[in-house]
């Protein structure tokens, strides 16, 4: 298959009707494995920085695509092998199940069918193919987060969050683990900012890489 960069370059400056034409020359297999390359759909802000970070902070508005971003990371580092003890943390049960799990940015959704995970609400867990498993917290209960262990976080909304830095707080001792793999234990965070104490601390660590984007940015994707 032709170099990501270059596909993405390429039909980039193609009209619609010339982009269908030079996308026929795909298989059925290969174009299903095509739909689900993020890296030719992302923005840049949407791609993981580089160097050694420990949290990815994503600061955004509503609709700028942060749920879409930190759903298709916490995929690639599962299905790379590079993380298998994840966590994924949400202000609310409902939020967490709504958002970051079923809706339509969510887990679920923009899995590739052969790495489909199971979800299993009566235990709030997710499962992968490949053993990976992600445990479900809701930020209303903290003290849940004294019993788990892991490499990788997703904090969704934190600024929407009950009890935020007590969450924080807990998740920052069980994020210990390193990846099967010899990964350092990360977290992303995804908010729409508010002048938080808990915000401002992440923000200065100085292990904390920040992102920002505005709904604007993610107009194509949005309904007018």
């Amino acid at each position: 298959m032709t170099d990501l960069a270059q596909l993405k370059a390429t039909l980039a400056g193609l009209s619609e009707q010339e982009r269908r034409k030079a996308l026929s020359a795909f298989s059925a297999a290969e174009l299903e494995r095509l739909s689900f390359t993020w890296e030719l759909f992302a923005r840049p802000d949407q791609l993981p920085p580089p160097g050694d970070w420990r949290c990815w902070l994503l600061l955004g508005g509503r609709g700028s695509g942060k749920t879409r971003t930190a759903s298709e990371y916490i995929r690639s580092e599962v299905e790379s092998g590079r993380h298998s003890r994840i966590a994924l943390i949400s202000p609310t049960a409902e939020t967490l199940r709504r958002d970051s799990v079923e809706g339509p940015s969510g887990i679920l959704a923009v899995s590739p069918p052969w790495c489909r995970p199971n979800y299993e609400p009566s235990t709030r867990r997710i499962v992968w193919p490949n053993g990976a498993h992600a445990t479900l917290l809701s930020c209303e209960e903290p003290d849940r987060a004294r019993r788990i262990n892991t490499s990788l976080v997703w904090l969704d909304e934190l600024c929407a969050a009950p009890l935020a830095s007590q969450m924080m707080d807990m998740i920052q001792m069980a994020l210990r683990l390193s990846g099967p793999l010899g990964d350092s234990a990360r977290m992303i965070c995804s908010t729409t900012p508010r002048p938080l104490p808990v915000l401002k601390k992440l923000i200065a660590d100085p292990g904390t890489v920040v992102t920002r984007s505005k709904t604007i940015d993610n107009a194509s994707n949005l309904d007018s």
